[in-house]
């Protein structure tokens, strides 16, 4: 089960900031881009595995920018059409030395984080689907076939999974675009 933090205090301020932007005529500010730096704060470099880890550092409309993370472990951000934004999080590392990005982060604001577990050790590639309703991620062990999942963001509801690297005649049509390469 995903782990959902969402201090009520933050949430109800950022609605206080939405409505009064608003009510302004403004649009809301919001995220539109999202990158991986380094403990300095300059685009992050890939690693001898290929792997650019770092903190997630996201760009609003109005042009400021806000670090989000301070672990320095954050690997594959995106941001949504509406603003969600995502990332995968390394909670330790491979006995080869890989970074093992077997979570996947979803943020509202910088206080209003979701987290979902892979069924593998190292997400591939992850996705928002269902108009940002739903997230959608493929894993895989060191080795081996590689697992699709779906979550429900709202709710951190599982809502179906399946093989990635097997029958691709029999896989779910949800799910076709996050198959293996070979597939």
């Amino acid at each position: 089960m995903p782990t959902i933090l969402r201090p009520p205090l933050i949430i109800l301020a950022a609605g206080v900031l939405v409505i009064a932007s608003t009510a302004s005529g403004r649009a809301p500010v919001r995220p539109v881009a999202v990158r991986i730096i380094d403990r300095h704060g300059h685009p992050a470099t890939k690693d001898r595995f290929g792997d650019v880890v770092g903190n997630v550092q996201v760009t609003f409309s109005d042009g400021h920018r806000e670090t989000w993370t301070r672990s320095l472990r954050c690997e594959l951000p995106k941001v949504s059409a509406s603003g969600v934004v995502g990332w995968t999080y390394a909670a330790g590392r491979h006995s080869r030395g890989a970074w093992m990005n077997e979570v996947l982060c979803i943020a509202t604001s910088r206080n209003d984080i979701t987290r979902f577990d892979a069924a593998r050790a190292f997400i591939e590639l992850w996705a928002f689907t269902e108009h940002d309703s739903c997230v959608v991620m493929r894993s895989r062990n060191i080795h081996g076939p590689s697992w699709i999942e779906q979550y429900r963001i709202a709710t951190g509801e599982l809502v179906a999974s399946c093989s990635g690297s097997d029958y691709p005649e029999q896989t779910p049509d949800w799910a076709k675009p996050y198959l293996d390469d070979d597939q």
